[in-house]
């Protein structure tokens, strides 16, 4: 409803850890906006469980089987930047789907996972 009322050009959502409910989000806006602001969703790797507890304290939705998504041969940090391209393709699928304008904007909470978002940030280039 705010992104409704302001009527922006674009919008930029909050961190994205599951795609079901940003999915929901995009199908909503589409049925109530006459013309759909672009809206970039964050992503964010992680590489510990003290991340995810960081991403929780700032109210980010935290999937309950998360841990199991993102085990990998080489780590977590590996492990969530595959996660996170698989999110990114739902999400992307859904908005091709529903006719909107959609990009990505990726951080990162702790240094040690800045390479991991630079590896999401190609992955992502690659879906385009």
């Amino acid at each position: 409803e705010r992104i409704i009322k302001k009527s922006p050009k674009y919008a930029l959502t909050q961190i994205q850890l599951s795609s079901a409910r940003m999915i929901s989000f995009l199908d909503e806006y589409r049925r109530k906006a006459e013309n759909p602001a672009k809206i970039f969703v964050s992503l964010n790797p992680f590489s510990s469980e003290s991340e995810l507890q960081s991403l929780k304290d700032l109210g980010v939705e935290i999937p309950h089987d998360i841990m199991g998504m993102v085990s990998h041969p080489k780590g977590m940090k590996d492990g969530s930047v595959i996660y996170a391209v698989y999110v990114a393709e739902q999400i992307l699928n859904a908005a091709d789907r529903l006719n909107m304008r959609v990009g990505f904007n990726v951080g990162h909470i702790h240094r040690v996972t800045s390479d991991a978002s630079m590896k999401l940030t190609e992955e992502l280039y690659r879906l385009n």
